[in-house]
């Protein structure tokens, strides 16, 4: 007799308790986007599946988990009817009413049926960020762009140009959304450009000779390069990069990034303002050429949501949100899907952190994983662990965790639980923020790693951990560690044979890193 899994509890709930929120933590394998499609299912079968499923929004992040969200539903569906002889497709009929789509399109919806009376453009062209025809988009707004700016007097303009090129300014202004642009406009820069930290040159300048004949040279260039990077900056003339010292000893890189922190500091509040208003132009036209990014059509939809009347509007047409991929929604994302779920006259912004009304019960679900999130660029993943602590605390639903696993094999499951709790945990320095104030505890600013439960039907499999030696000689940068590590594993897979990692024949492993250059690096020291 099979047992029964261990958060199945939780799983049951979250498929029929559909009158309340909850937020699901739920791991790499869990069978999440089956329980999204159980919950639907028994929404499609109940009295209420004809007024709620029309004003039901599944939001993910990509066009094809959406697709597949909406099969699996309809599969799980046809399953329970068949189950019970039902020869009624009602309630297929309703689940098909439903909307599965990603958080640009469901924008896009929202603006569409709601801001015609605030004179949005309900049917623009949509420009792929970064793609080719973007790309030719973005060269043809330079080129017509008068490149004058009023954010920074001719002075400031002139004193940052000779840090910095414009055209790093350009690629931070391309995509910048409306509210991030807004928000760098205001750090304007306090003063005239300060001079580097006199006290860090010193200290550079004292820095002892030891260590390697390497070391000791690289010291050398780079007082050196120092004393002629003081040079040129007090002759005031020509353009001058900020100072780079030469290889990666601690003390040196530790001492140039406090000589230049004044600079770094005047010359980024420079920047966002530059960029702020280069990205505010760049959107007026595309605006007057009925062309949209996907962060215009948040934008679009944020510009609802500001006008009251029409935000109580959406509220009351009732729209429930089952927000899927939670872990890379945005903090503007999260805002749309959040306000539109809450009572009328909630005041917008004012949940999780405000101490306002949360969503109406039934109206916002979350399911994510903070350890799968990849969108880092984009999505700060501490957006989902605010709103998964406010569910934790019992503040607008509950949290459920799927700690069982379906997919990963338990020799596996054994090691990641052994030691990832301590790796993301807060007893690691570098897990740990900068404190807002003294003697308020800094911030975790990992997500803390959920135990896993092996699936009933999950394989033995295997896993070992390779020990990695210390080099005598420490390598420069990333690529220097990551070239060295292939080369260690390389020796030992050398000597070993592929049996030593459980496989018969080199055609068995798989070499995998988190970057596609990162494998040319291994590629070309395991040749």
């Amino acid at each position: 007799m099979n047992e029964p899994l261990k958060d199945r509890a939780a799983r049951e709930r979250f498929t029929t308790e559909w009158e309340r929120n909850f937020a699901v933590s739920a791991n790499a394998g869990s069978g999440k986007t089956t329980a999204i499609s159980e919950r639907l299912a028994a929404i499609a079968l109940s009295p209420k599946a004809a007024a709620l499923l029309p004003k039901t929004a599944v939001v993910t992040y990509t066009k094809k988990a959406a697709a597949q969200i909406g099969q699996r539903a309809r599969q799980v569906l046809m399953r329970q009817l068949e189950a019970t002889g039902a020869t009624d497709l009602g309630a297929l009929d309703h689940l098909e009413r439903a909307f599965f789509g990603t958080i640009h399109s469901f924008c896009l919806l929202l603006a569409q049926r709601y801001g015609q009376p605030l004179g949005l453009n309900l049917n623009p062209r949509l420009l792929v960020e970064n793609e080719e025809e973007e790309n030719v988009f973005w060269e043809e707004f330079l080129e017509q762009d008068s490149m004058q700016f009023v954010s920074l007097t001719t002075g400031e303009l002139d004193a940052f140009l000779r840090f910095v090129a414009l055209d790093e300014v350009f690629e931070v202004s391309r995509g910048l959304n409306g509210a991030t642009a807004k928000n760098l406009a205001r750090r304007r820069p306090a003063g005239p450009l300060p001079a580097p930290s006199e006290l860090a040159l010193q200290q550079i300048l004292a820095l002892p000779a030891k260590g390697a004949a390497k070391a000791r040279e690289n010291l050398a260039l780079n007082q050196r390069s120092a004393t002629a990077w003081l040079e040129r900056f007090l002759s005031g003339h020509g353009f001058l990069p900020l100072y780079e010292p030469v290889g990666s000893a601690k003390s040196i890189c530790e001492l140039a990034e406090g000589w230049m922190a004044p600079l770094k500091s005047w010359l980024a509040d420079a920047a966002a303002v530059l960029a702020a208003e280069l990205a505010g132009r760049y959107r007026e036209f595309r605006f007057e050429r009925g062309v949209q990014t996907y962060a215009d059509q948040i934008d679009a939809v944020m510009t609802v949501l500001h006008d009251a009347a029409t935000l109580d509007k959406i509220r009351a047409d009732g729209w429930r949100v089952i927000l899927d991929e939670a872990q890379d929604t945005d903090s503007q994302q999260f805002a749309v899907l959040v306000e539109i779920t809450r009572p009328a006259g909630a005041l917008a912004g004012t949940w999780p952190d405000g101490g306002g009304a949360a969503p109406r019960p039934g109206h916002f679900c979350m399911v994510g994983d903070g350890q799968q999130a990849i969108y880092r660029s984009r999505a700060d993943v501490r957006n989902f662990t605010r709103h998964l602590g406010a569910f934790a605390r019992g503040d607008g639903g509950e949290l459920l965790v799927f700690q069982v696993t379906f997919r990963t094999p338990r020799a596996v499951v054994e090691l990641l639980n052994a030691g990832f709790p301590d790796a993301f945990g807060p007893e690691r320095e570098h897990n740990l923020g900068l404190a807002p104030a003294e003697g308020v505890v800094a911030p975790l600013l990992q997500v803390r790693y959920e135990p896993l439960e092996a699936g009933p039907g999950n394989e033995e499999g295997g896993a070992l951990r390779f020990q990695l030696a210390i080099p005598t000689e420490p390598p420069s940068g990333v690529d220097g560690w990551l070239a060295e590590e292939a080369r260690q594993l390389a020796e030992f897979l050398n000597a070993q044979g592929p049996k030593a990692v459980g496989a018969q024949a080199w055609g068995d492993i798989c070499i995998l890193a988190p970057r596609v250059d990162w494998l040319v690096v291994v590629q070309k020291e395991f040749e």
